[in-house]
């Protein structure tokens, strides 16, 4: 079936000026799933394809070029049973994702999480990677040679895999406390968000692969909850502030962040990606996460971005 036209709300369509041009008839949306999914992650391909992670079912949804609707693409899988980030890497052919125990959001004992390399194409689980006690995987992302950069949010860590490696803990940092969204901005740079603190990090690659400087950027204005954080092929970034209910487009410039809000109205944003000139959005309403409430359908919503 082709992707069917949202009749969204008036707030949901509130979009800045000069950010996004789309009108109400533009905005489309994918179903993820049925029941208690609470996609919490998204990802794409350049040939249109989306992924989303789901929270209360522990596996990952799938979405063919226009289709209007994801179904699921992977089975569960022992040990923690929530997915969360998800991350195409299409020069490897692999799905990163990770697999986390929500009790270790709530203070309480959890299981360790479990990092996840499946098939871009099929969703084969070929190789796992077992983090750290107490560690929650959050999000993830690779760079143009094959390194994967993982946040643990619970832990404040960041783990890197090297091709073929195991993960080592990369950074440890009490700032870090509350680490989410990760992405890259060249060879040299990671840009990270601070769920729980509310803050924006840009972190430095030295040449030798080490971790070099982390430093706190300075914002034009307050983020709440900033969660995840995505880079698009042109070079710009995209913010999904999941307790605010904003998209924002981020302009990075040194120590600081300009902060432009592109939506707002949303449930629980938690993720973006872009491909082919179209913004994805994840409405997770992860807040009700845990309360028995029937708070489904979710939905994947998508527009067409402005050309420069």
């Amino acid at each position: 079936m082709k992707r069917l036209k949202s009749t969204l709300t008036a707030s949901l369509l509130t979009l800045a000026s000069g950010v996004m041009a789309a009108t109400p008839s533009s905005v489309q949306k994918i179903q993820v799933g049925q029941g208690d999914v609470f996609p919490e992650s998204i990802t794409s391909t350049r040939d249109g394809t989306v992924f989303t992670s789901s929270v209360g079912e522990g596996r990952i949804f799938r979405a063919a070029p226009g289709a209007d609707k994801a179904t699921a693409w992977t089975a569960k899988q022992p040990g923690p049973q929530s997915v969360l980030g998800v991350y195409a890497d299409e020069k490897t052919g692999t799905l990163w994702a990770c697999y986390s125990d929500m009790a270790l959001t709530k203070g309480n004992a959890g299981q360790p999480a479990i990092l996840r390399a499946l098939d871009l194409s099929s969703g084969r689980v070929e190789r796992s990677y077992p983090l750290p006690s107490g560690s929650f995987c959050n999000d993830i992302v690779t760079t143009g040679d094959g390194v994967a950069f993982v946040t643990d949010t619970h832990g404040g860590r960041i783990f890197r895999i090297e091709p073929g490696g195991q993960p080592t803990t990369w950074l440890t940092d009490g700032r870090l406390k509350g680490v989410d969204g990760i992405t890259l901005a060249g060879p040299g740079t990671l840009y990270l968000t601070n769920v729980q603190q509310n803050e924006l990090f840009r972190l430095a690659i030295a040449p030798d692969g080490r971790p070099g400087e982390l430093v706190k950027l300075s914002l034009s204005e307050k983020v709440e909850a900033p969660d995840g954080l995505r880079r698009s092929s042109d070079g710009k970034f995209f913010l999904a502030e999941n307790k605010a209910g904003r998209v924002d487009e981020v302009k990075f410039d040194g120590d600081s962040a300009r902060i432009t809000v592109i939506r707002r109205g949303l449930q629980g944003p938690t993720s973006t990606t872009v491909t082919n000139g179209h913004l994805y959005v994840t409405e997770a309403k992860i807040n009700q996460y845990g309360k028995g409430r029937n708070v489904g359908p979710f939905y994947v919503y998508e527009e067409p971005l402005p050309a420069d």
